[in-house]
């Protein structure tokens, strides 16, 4: 699973520009068609033109309810490509619990999402296939591409339109800053997993309740170039890394009424509006961690726009 950020440039500035010019108006919904996977709960779904298939589940006792429910969508790394959702999209992330192999899901696994989670809407799409140049927006989560997905899961589900977060990792993290950076006023907050972002920082960014996390020791995607250059971007307070006590896991977070905070041991919840998790070990593979973290998911469900 790999984030080429020197390549993703080119791509994400053509579209800052176009998004500049006014080009990013509404989005009408795609659309899609779906079939059950496991009862009424877990679907999938695919696009009937340009856009990404997805797995949608839907948090027990959704049927014979009448409340909005928190949505969150989750973008894996790089893998498991094709038009169709395939048990693969399950191996990593917060439906993990499901996953049995490659060709197989398990439903008991229901039982064993995190509770947050499972009282949750969760939308986790596949690229039909990976473009390393970013030119084709069916080749990589580009933005808006990734939002005819989220509307249309909007106009046809009830959802809490105050509460719709993103998380990914790796591929999937740098979608995560991308969705954000081009639709702000969509999300309530973000978790972007061993990534960086590869946008110019814009106001909705600047505004919007962060949690990064990464490894030292990541060889895919170096911590300087990816979460610290981030952090620094979103906050405007460089080199928090020369601070960095090493010797194990680490959080610090920055607010705008009271600046930037200590490093604090360990996955501890944020005390601000960005915070950034540097762990102390685990290569690339930061996201097995973060999801196993119920101060992650206890963080993120009680954020609200």
């Amino acid at each position: 699973m790999r984030l080429h950020l020197r390549r993703v440039w080119a791509a994400t500035l053509s579209v800052a520009l176009s998004a500049a010019c006014g080009s990013g108006g509404p989005v009408e919904p795609e659309s899609f068609a779906s079939r059950p996977v496991f009862g009424n709960w877990l679907l999938s779904v695919t696009p009937n033109r340009g856009s990404f298939g997805f797995y949608l589940y839907l948090p027990e006792g959704y049927d014979t309810s009448t409340g909005e429910t928190p949505l969150l969508v989750y973008l894996q790394g790089w893998g498991n490509f094709g038009a169709e959702p395939n048990p693969g999209l399950c191996s990593s992330g917060p439906l993990k619990p499901l996953y049995v192999s490659d060709t197989a899901l398990d439903p008991g696994g229901r039982d064993r999402l995190e509770p947050h989670v499972r009282a949750a809407m969760v939308v986790a799409p596949r690229l039909p296939y990976y473009d390393p140049y970013y030119h084709d927006p069916l080749g990589y989560y580009d933005p808006d591409t990734l939002h005819k997905v989220v509307a249309w899961v909007r106009a046809n589900y009830r959802v809490d339109a105050k509460r719709v977060y993103i998380t990914g990792l790796s591929e999937g993290g740098g979608g995560t800053w991308a969705y954000a950076w081009r639709h702000p006023e969509v999300v309530a907050a973000i978790l972007p997993v061993s990534s960086g972002l590869a946008y110019p920082v814009n106001d909705g960014l600047k505004s919007m309740p962060i949690w990064m996390l990464q490894s030292v020791d990541d060889p895919a995607v170096l911590h300087q170039t990816g979460s610290d250059a981030s952090f620094a971007s979103v906050t405007g307070v460089s080199n928090v890394f020369a601070s960095w006590p090493g010797g194990g896991d680490y959080t610090i977070s920055y607010s705008h009424d009271t600046g930037l905070g200590p490093w604090r041991l360990g996955v501890v919840p944020p005390s601000g509006l960005v915070t950034y998790t540097l762990y102390g070990a685990g290569g690339h593979d930061a996201w097995t961690r973060t999801y196993a973290s119920p101060e992650v998911w206890t963080w993120l469900f009680a954020q609200s726009r």
